[in-house]
């Protein structure tokens, strides 16, 4: 606002709102207009037009809707709400301004919502899971539940009482204030270290956008609109923003440590013969990209050996991530022979072999556990030791792709919905970038140098110690 909108008067000039007098917050009451008319003592709900504020007795906190776009309007309405609720307490308030949240009971809680949307929304088994663990965890951190490990006790019905307790805390609870308590004593419970720090934070953010989803408009929508439920105001939720809790998400790009080509040897070396189910999901993970999921739950008949592809598509046992995840990958000509060999002694649908059937319902089962075992230990016996070691061959398929045939061909290889979650997250250069003018520097005087063994070079023809048709990171069947 310039001054020469504003008079002495404490009247706008052209919206004619009166304008709270200059001061410090705390030298008014909210008994007085001047109180609410201050810089973030009324908002507006995403989506809404009219103002709302937020008033609280005691332990008790409740959001009331002032029915007006104007201001001053608004500011009268809540001084009104403030000085009954000072002389009729919280209950009565709600049921003289609230007459329709005081009403309803069936999704007040936790466990109410939770149940609201399982009885009428459609989501994603999967999806769902996500998002009611992460709101009971939220819960149950901010009602201070107990923390013991009988929660994770099914067998001895510890998790079953937990839940029933977390389902019966209040929605009301879950706001800014107590999501942004939560996540600070959640980050300050791990390890300083930068590392353990940075795993907190990004745990605390997935853990809030989960829960935030469930009370997401689309779901709301449905529930009001569909099912007829009148749903608290606002809703839970509503005023938490990740970027104000947490800062902007970092680019935590991909950082290669790993060598394709010597890596890729040593499996056929030491995995084909011994270990042939976690030699294939090395295969399809580092020459192909795929996700651990896709690897999961790929069928024999999304292998098309003729056209030299494996189309990632629905099946019974599969959902695409995303709409862009669906699609054909390419196959290098050198695997077909190693994919033949497979298809031809497999004993079931699965291309890897393991559970006849998938549960959509556990965002953590796979079919493949003890297969995925055996390869991780086997990775970090080579120098793999990223915690998410298959998603780390994915990372480097998509690096080796760029380096070879640009961004854009890595982005189609890993099937990103945005060419900039490649380029931001995935792609590592290969190449070394620097000056050079490093060999004009003066070679120090008191330095020895070490003599060093010439590479071996690497042929990509004629026999050699490399499996049959096994390729290599460029796309190719090399040899040593």
């Amino acid at each position: 606002m310039n001054n020469d909108e504003q008079t002495l008067t404490g009247v706008h000039n052209k919206s004619g709102e009166a304008l709270p007098r200059p001061g410090k917050p705390s030298q008014f009451s909210k008994s007085d207009q001047r109180y609410w008319q201050q810089a973030g003592k009324l908002f507006k709900n995403l989506g809404a037009s009219t103002f709302s504020c937020r008033l609280s007795r005691g332990s008790e906190r409740e959001y009331f809707g002032l029915g007006t776009s104007n201001k001053a309007a608004a500011a009268a309405q809540a001084v009104k709400i403030y000085d009954y609720l000072f002389q009729h307490g919280m209950k009565a308030t709600v049921e003289k301004f609230k007459p329709k949240a005081a009403a309803q009971a069936d999704v007040s809680t936790v466990g109410g919502w939770i149940k609201a949307v399982e009885s009428h929304c459609t989501l994603f088994p999967n999806t769902q899971q996500n998002y009611v663990s992460a709101v009971r965890k939220l819960a149950g951190d901010i009602g201070t539940l107990p923390r013991n490990k009988s929660r994770f006790s099914y067998k001895d019905g510890g998790t079953k009482e937990w839940r029933e307790a977390v389902d019966k805390v209040p929605l009301k609870l879950l706001d800014s204030a107590q999501v942004n308590s939560w996540q600070v004593s959640y980050r300050k419970g791990k390890a300083a270290n930068p590392d353990a720090q940075k795993r907190a934070l990004n745990s605390a953010r997935a853990t809030v956008r989960n829960a935030k989803a469930l009370f997401g408009v689309k779901i709301a929508k449905v529930l009001r609109d569909v099912a007829g439920l009148t749903l608290p105001e606002p809703l839970p939720m509503h005023d938490v923003n990740l970027t104000e809790l947490f800062g902007k998400k970092t680019k935590n790009r991909y950082q290669s440590r790993i060598d394709a080509e010597k890596l890729l040897r040593l499996a056929g070396d030491e995995l084909a013969g011994s270990q042939p189910e976690a030699f294939k999901v090395f295969v399809l993970a580092l020459c192909c990209g795929l996700r651990k999921r896709e690897i999961d739950c790929l069928l024999w008949s999304q292998v098309d050996l003729e056209a030299g592809v494996i189309r990632i598509e629905a099946t019974e046992h599969f959902r695409p991530k995303s709409e862009d995840s669906a699609g054909e990958v390419d196959l290098d000509p050198e695997l077909l022979p190693l994919l033949r060999g497979w298809s031809e002694s497999a004993t079931g649908e699965f291309v890897i072999e393991g559970k006849d059937s998938t549960d959509f319902k556990s965002r953590v089962s796979y079919r493949c556990e003890g297969v995925y075992a055996v390869l991780y230990a086997w990775l970090r016996q080579h120098g793999v030791k990223a915690t998410k070691a298959l998603h780390e061959l994915r990372k480097e398929a998509g690096a080796l792709e760029a380096q070879s045939a640009g961004i854009y061909a890595a982005s189609r290889l890993l099937r990103h919905s945005d060419i900039r979650v490649t380029a931001d997250f995935y792609a590592d250069k290969k190449q070394r970038i620097s000056t050079g003018l490093g060999s004009l520097l003066p070679a120090p005087a008191n330095v020895i140098e070490f003599p060093t063994a010439p590479r071996r070079p690497v042929r990509c023809e004629g026999p050699g110690s490399a499996p049959a048709g096994f390729a290599s990171a460029r796309g190719t069947a090399c040899k040593g």
